[in-house]
């Protein structure tokens, strides 16, 4: 797919963080965006700065999914590339002592299912939504109708302590990618995940400033965090459907490779892995298995600014105290 003035995006979170910067992203490239977030100061800001559309989106809610759809394509027609970073979600020990009560405390199965209504059933809602305006468009060059982009985790295979509700949900993100690039292909549209590790995210930069130290000296090149358009600039990598096998480099490092092979329905991860366990080339390893009968659909790709996994708290869900909550208009 080219992207042009042709081309209407909607992207989740756009009002901050990764989602901004994909945002930034697609309409320097000429498309024409809807920014979906609940902070709406920011998100009318950043649409005004792009020249897009806000609209206040809940995705935790159905109904205000819908009327966000509606009114992005009121403006801009059916859009044909679809960017989920939103997320909402708790965080917590499956147990953690409790000095009041002297005993330990489990985190609830309520705040563990809130995760995953905020972070793995608002990936589908907004996926499948898209999808099906999608299917009412004609066909382009290959057959292709549209594009889904969700935002999983490096915590989606290798999740620190507590992270349960996080690196679950975010692991399911992944496991819903396959079917439904399965699901889709055949009507043309392609699903695709990213997996960022540790970015400078309005989110993350709201912690302490020594842990941000202590997680840029634990990327093995460049020590530092991810930028959010180094983000960005990987989802419009993903809009053309790879016909070759070209290695794109993400960000100025030489660590975090991401190969776009035609996938036949695999998960593919740009491995820099941890500095305990690889120190010279990154390795690219493909998970799962099977085949299908369309190439470059249903794939989860790394992007790493440096980023190992060997860290003690990548992606944190929120810079509250436990059990706590983040908007759903936050970026992954």
């Amino acid at each position: 797919m080219k992207v042009d003035s042709n081309i209407s995006a909607v992207v989740t979170g756009g009002a901050s963080g990764l989602g901004k910067a994909s945002a930034q992203a697609l309409a320097a490239a000429g498309a024409k965006v809807a920014i979906f977030d609940i902070n709406e100061e920011q998100g009318e800001a950043v649409a005004k700065e792009i020249g897009g559309i806000f609209c206040n989106v809940n995705i935790m809610s159905e109904e205000s999914v819908v009327a966000g759809f509606e009114k992005a394509r009121a403006a801009h027609g059916q859009e044909r590339i679809m960017v989920h970073c939103a997320m909402t979600a708790r965080r917590g020990k499956t147990l953690a002592f409790d000095k009041a009560s002297g005993g330990f405390k489990r985190t609830s199965t309520e705040d563990y299912e809130f995760g995953v209504q905020g972070i793995l059933v608002a990936s589908y809602r907004m996926a499948s939504l898209s999808a099906l305006g999608m299917a009412s468009l004609e066909p382009m060059e290959d057959g292709e109708r549209g594009l889904l982009v969700l935002t999983a985790s490096v915590a989606a295979q290798d999740a620190q302590i507590g992270q349960v509700i996080y690196g679950s949900a975010k692991a399911g993100v992944n496991g819903l990618v396959l079917p439904l690039a399965r699901d889709l292909m055949d009507l043309g549209i392609r699903c695709n995940s990213i997996m960022p590790g540790i970015f400078a995210t309005p989110l993350m930069l709201g912690a302490p400033q020594n842990v941000l130290d202590s997680l840029a000296a634990s990327v093995p090149f460049p020590k530092r965090l991810g930028k959010p358009e180094e983000f960005g600039s990987l989802v419009l990598r993903a809009t053309p459907i790879s016909t070759a096998r070209p290695s794109v480099w993400t960000g100025p490092s030489a660590w975090p490779r991401v190969d776009h092979t035609p996938l036949r329905g695999r998960q593919l991860s740009a491995d820099a892995s941890s500095a305990t366990t690889l120190r010279g080339r990154p390795r690219l390893r493909g998970v799962g298995a099977g085949s299908s009968s369309r190439s470059g659909i249903g794939s989860a790709v790394t992007p790493r600014a440096g980023g190992s996994t060997a860290t003690s708290m990548p992606e944190p869900v929120s810079t509250a105290s436990t059990p706590s909550a983040t908007p759903s208009g936050t970026g992954a």
